[in-house]
């Protein structure tokens, strides 16, 4: 019924196109479509080049990264079954345990597994952790500092390198502080050598997953602060702060 409907609606408006008129006539409408069309181009354009006006993103600001590894209590999990491999005349099968019932000498045993029938739910951060270059996990121990600072480049190699003087002055001023400040990437550890030596960066690179680093903040670099575990600002690159004015927003120093 509401096809049919639908196809009167559509047939009358076929039938009477050349008698609809613009609302507000043929300039204004012109006009106010290539407005829209401007303000959509520019407000795109501002959030690349800054960050995100509405972040929708697991680490937007105010957002708990150790609460978005969690899953809640009433989450779905995954649907597991048991699953029975056997070699029949050269090919492996995948039998359930009612299937096995009915094996008789022809089959030989493989192996067992179990396979994923349904996928549950997944927490909205599952894959952040940080990584020395030896591979050692200091994740928990960033995200239960009071306050740390995060310097995000995902491609280090790429990074703006006309930002550094100000990055290099930003940490020194943190580490004098008392306040924690690394740079997070997943460029190689000889990329990040030559970039420390190349920008006389004194403080330390550790090693994240890119997807997770362009996740947390596209801009390349960016900088992060966390209190404890909370995101509570972001800036990019164009917009590097100044330590001074961050310590006295944020930090009460």
């Amino acid at each position: 019924m509401k096809d049919v409907v639908l196809l009167i609606l559509i047939s009358f408006i076929f039938i009477k196109r050349n008698e609809i008129k613009p609302l507000l006539g043929d300039k204004l409408s012109t006009f106010l479509a290539y407005l829209g069309f401007a303000a959509s181009f520019l407000f795109s354009l501002y959030c690349y080049r800054h960050l995100p006006v509405i972040d929708f993103r697991p680490y937007a600001i105010g957002k708990n990264i150790p609460e978005g590894m969690q899953l809640p209590p009433d989450a779905v999990k995954d649907s597991v079954a048991m699953v029975f491999i056997y070699r029949k005349d050269g090919k492996e099968h995948e039998l359930s345990m009612e299937d096995i019932k009915t094996v008789d000498s022809t089959y030989t045993f493989v192996d067992r597994k179990d396979k994923v029938i349904r996928e549950g739910d997944k927490p909205a951060i599952h894959d952040f952790s940080i990584r020395a270059e030896d591979g050692t996990d200091i994740t928990e121990d960033i995200l239960t500092m009071d306050y740390a600072f995060l310097l995000i480049a995902y491609d280090i190699s790429n990074s703006n390198r006309g930002v550094q003087p100000d990055v290099n002055d930003f940490a020194l001023r943190s580490q004098k502080a008392g306040v924690e400040f690394i740079g997070l990437t997943s460029s190689s550890p000889k990329e990040v050598d030559a970039f420390r030596h190349e920008n006389n960066s004194a403080f330390d690179y550790y090693y994240c997953d890119a997807t997770t680093l362009k996740t947390i903040v596209r801009s390349n670099p960016g900088l992060v602060l966390l209190h404890k575990g909370t995101v509570i600002a972001k800036w990019p690159y164009r917009n590097f702060p100044a330590y001074g004015d961050v310590s006295k927003e944020y930090l009460g120093k």
